[in-house]
């Protein structure tokens, strides 16, 4: 398939653009130019399906055990016709198991209730574009919030936090999975760096798609309109391209083009943090706050990992968005500190496909000494203590690393424990301490300050203080809490883990 195809195809493809004929009534998806029922050419209206509803049904189906080469690996799936608002999609229905090789479509898949995902389709090679587009997944009740926009209640001088949204996969790999598959001691990881579980991807998700869907949420968080948006980082150290931004894909996939500005950044797991501070002053700014009314950060990773090696008990997936406005603020920032030194604790070299680290070394003198430095600055320059503090959230390696940072500067477990979420989630790498800052944010009440402390390997360490408004919890019936999402997730065997990060190396 040629690049201009792919081209060509993506407002059809990202955002499920059709058409509608004022008419005849008409319905055509992809979108036309001419409508065939009646031959009307000046009437059409492109209608996209992400934002005009989400009520959706297969149609009709079939299943496909022996693929073309292009979705080898998927096998079996179902290929089928979707029915949303009265359009007729064909697509791919994903994140559904096939168990046995008698399935009645009739009964079981027909009529099924399904909503739209942002995934791969697939890819021209190893060395090609990789297509991304909306499939379909069997509709989950309790991870589904209808987009709406929110009414502006309060202006504020100074930018804030005013929406974020959250992305785990439905799929997990325990640590005793891990252990078995490499004939290891699987109480070695869980008791000795408190991990339990990690949430892993399918085969058609990668950090693209992890960070249009955590956008997606956090867009209906906030609830403005895309075209808002006027800046975007994504950060991330396992992007689809080495020489291709993840940003635009982001961009085109939630509407916010084309008069947007953006880029990747990479600086390991405190990639998005990095970007913080200049996402709220962009906003602030004088020269720029009328032309930049809300940026956007996302901290998204897909795992990476030798398999077998102590990074693969610990390394999750998924995505975290941060929106910045001065509208309907739900946590404000009062301080920011830094402390970077070149520490090379952690790496990947070019070409190589896995990265590696200085084992014992990552902790003392890397993660310690950076979290510490960042927070002891920050706290300094704002003349408080831990005490000070309702919530503290650490980038989290695994479950013992923040636990310890956090008893060494005077911090209580309690104030840990809300974004503690390595346990079950594994560390997101540029997602892991915007997701304990989320799941933090999830449960915290107005008028409550949070510190939170990033780190990166590298090195360095962001700490940025936060304090929360009554807006927060005005708009919290419109998240989608993390916890929520770590319930009824299914377990995936190591193998396939390994396939669907294309690792399988036995």
């Amino acid at each position: 398939m040629s690049v201009p195809y792919v081209h060509r195809s993506i407002a059809a493809r990202y955002r499920l653009i059709a058409s509608y004929c004022d008419a005849c009534n008409g319905k055509y998806f992809p979108k036309r130019k001419i409508c065939p029922k009646c031959g009307n050419n000046n009437q059409l209206k492109d209608i996209s399906l992400i934002e005009n509803g989400h009520s959706a049904n297969v149609f009709s189906a079939t299943v496909i055990r022996h693929p073309a080469t292009t979705h080898t690996g998927y096998e079996p799936y179902i290929s089928a016709v979707v029915e949303m608002d009265g359009y007729k999609i064909p697509t791919m229905i994903t994140d559904f198991e096939i168990t046995s090789d008698e399935i009645d479509i009739v009964n079981d898949i027909i009529g099924m209730p399904v909503e739209p995902v942002f995934r791969r389709i697939t890819e021209q090679g190893d060395d090609g574009v990789i297509e991304y587009g909306m499939k379909f997944r069997p509709f989950q009740s309790s991870l589904f919030k209808e987009y709406s926009t929110y009414v502006p209640r309060k202006i504020s001088h100074k930018a804030g936090l005013v929406g974020y949204g959250v992305y785990l996969p439905k799929y997990k790999v325990t640590v005793e999975q891990i252990a078995t598959t490499f004939g290891t001691n699987a109480e070695t990881y869980k008791r000795g760096l408190a991990l339990e579980e990690k949430g892993v991807g399918n085969l058609d998700e990668d950090t693209g798609t992890y960070s249009v869907e955590s956008a997606r949420r956090a867009l209906n968080h906030a609830g403005i309109d895309p075209q808002k948006i006027d800046r975007i980082w994504v950060g991330s150290e396992s992007p689809p391209y080495a020489v291709k931004p993840t940003t635009t894909i982001v961009a085109e996939a939630i509407g916010a083009i084309p008069y947007v500005g953006g880029s990747d950044r990479e600086f390991a797991c405190k990639a998005a943090t990095d970007a913080i501070p200049d996402a709220i002053a962009l906003v602030n700014d004088e020269l720029t706050s009328k032309t930049h009314e809300y940026t956007m950060v996302i901290g998204a990773d897909k795992a990476q990992a030798r398999p077998g090696d102590p990074l693969d008990y610990s390394v999750g997936e998924g995505g975290v968005t941060l929106i910045f406005g001065k509208t309907d603020v739900i946590a404000e920032p009062f301080g920011f500190a830094s402390y970077l030194t070149d520490t090379p604790d952690f790496w990947r070299r070019e070409f190589e496909k896995f990265p590696s680290h200085g084992g014992r070394f990552t902790g003392d003198p890397s993660y310690f000494k950076h979290v510490m430095g960042a927070a002891e600055k920050i706290m300094n320059d704002l003349e408080m203590t831990p005490k000070d503090f309702d919530y503290v959230v650490f980038h989290q390696p695994n479950g013992k690393f923040p636990i310890r940072v956090g008893t060494k500067l005077g911090f209580e477990i309690e104030q840990l424990k809300p974004g503690l979420m390595v346990t079950k989630c594994g560390n997101l790498y540029s997602g892991s301490s915007p997701l304990g800052f989320a799941s933090t944010l999830d449960i915290a009440q107005d008028n409550e300050k949070i510190l939170l402390v990033s780190y990166g390997s590298g090195a360095g360490s962001d700490a940025s203080a936060w304090i929360t408004t009554d807006v927060l919890l005005e708009k919290r019936e419109r998240t989608i809490p993390v916890r929520d999402q770590i319930k009824g997730r299914k377990e995936m065997d190591y193998l396939q883990y390994a396939r669907s990060k294309g690792t399988l190396m036995f």
